[in-house]
């Protein structure tokens, strides 16, 4: 349950976790078009695979689609994803692999939004107190 991200971030390797309903649609979009070397390919040359550009404008047309009123970029979508391990208590140490940041500094960059509410700090202290 993980995909190969080739020549990424820094043209580094790395994996990353899949979830299974990801993997559902990546095997029915196989099924629909079977495609031979690539999995997506730009829409005017079946033999080249999709490009960035080509992604982004997909991307744009269904932010223009949705109701969001927030500039909205693929490049959100990483700190969404970060911010959202982090919430779901990944460690930041498990958020820099996936997404292959050399220092843990960025990383924290793309979590400063995951702060924890003082509830939850409050609840952590708690367990932590020893009973008199």
């Amino acid at each position: 349950m993980l995909i190969q991200v080739r020549c990424g971030k820094g043209r580094r390797d790395r994996y990353v976790a899949l979830a299974q309903p990801t993997l559902d649609r990546l095997r029915e979009h196989w099924r629909r078009f079977r495609p031979e070397r690539h999995l997506f390919y730009t829409p005017r040359n079946k033999s080249q695979p999709v490009t960035l550009g080509t992604v982004q404008r997909a991307f744009k047309r269904a932010v223009e689609a949705s109701s969001l009123t927030k500039k909205v970029t693929l490049h959100t979508l990483r700190h969404s994803y970060a911010t959202h391990l982090l919430e779901h208590g990944v460690s930041l140490r498990s958020i820099q692999e996936s997404l292959g940041h050399e220092r843990l500094q960025t990383t924290m960059r793309y979590t400063h939004i995951a702060e924890p509410s003082l509830e939850t700090v409050r609840a952590a202290v708690e367990s932590m107190t020893l009973p008199v």
